[in-house]
């Protein structure tokens, strides 16, 4: 039930996002949202109860609609970065560092004594919890595509590029255990942002070496 709940959610959100008949999102811009978003958003707010969906789940759908219009996008990576992917992740991350602190042992007690009174709410509330990590993941997962040939993706686009950084950065951090301390997740920040570099300078190098052969 939730999984169609969540696919149903996101069927309705993408319809709201992008208008019929735009050929792509570099013909109309990142901001191509219908007219009347807010008010279908708002009416989709109605079903939230009768579908589990609350508002950390609409802010994650946000994220994963916002991130298939990147996927999409033809010329307009870089506006689409600065708008609606990082809103959508900043509301995301903001619920993640929130679920972190329900979660400490102090309140786990609390949570464990209202389980018989909120069973339903709390299996969505895992469930949430862990698509959003899955959404991060596949997020990490596309950008490194980008990030381990930027050369290649980006050329001379340095806008859309550190963008994509920042946001491949935040991902990483969100993913990292939660009892790691910020310098082991600086470092392993680090460690794959320079195995990034180094798969990059080795295509480079190969196209360099096939456009002199």
């Amino acid at each position: 039930a939730a999984n169609n709940a969540w696919r149903s959610h996101i069927a309705a959100s993408t319809t709201a996002s992008a208008p019929l008949g735009s050929s792509s999102l570099a013909e109309e811009g990142y901001a191509c949202e219908a007219a009347d978003a807010d008010a279908v958003l708002s009416s989709l707010s109605c079903s939230w109860r009768a579908l589990l969906v609350g508002e950390e789940s609409e802010r994650l759908c946000q994220l994963v609609v916002a991130f298939e219009r990147l996927e999409m996008a033809d010329g307009a990576g870089a506006q689409l970065l600065a708008g609606p992917v990082t809103q959508a992740l900043d509301a995301t991350l903001h619920d993640l560092e929130l679920a972190c602190t329900r979660s400490s042992p102090a309140r786990r007690q609390s949570a464990a004594a209202r389980r018989s009174q909120a069973d339903a709410t709390a299996r969505t509330a895992e469930w949430v919890a862990r698509r959003r990590l899955e959404v991060l993941a596949a997020v990490v997962s596309y950008l490194s595509g980008k990030l381990r040939d930027y050369r290649g993706h980006y050329g001379a686009s340095l806008d859309e590029m550190e963008l994509a950084v920042a946001v491949w950065s935040q991902c990483i951090v969100a993913l990292q255990p939660a009892d790691a301390t910020p310098a082991a997740a600086a470092a392993g920040l680090r460690v794959q942002a320079q195995q990034l570099i180094e798969a990059s300078v080795v295509r480079h190098v190969k196209r360099v070496r096939l456009a002199l052969s």
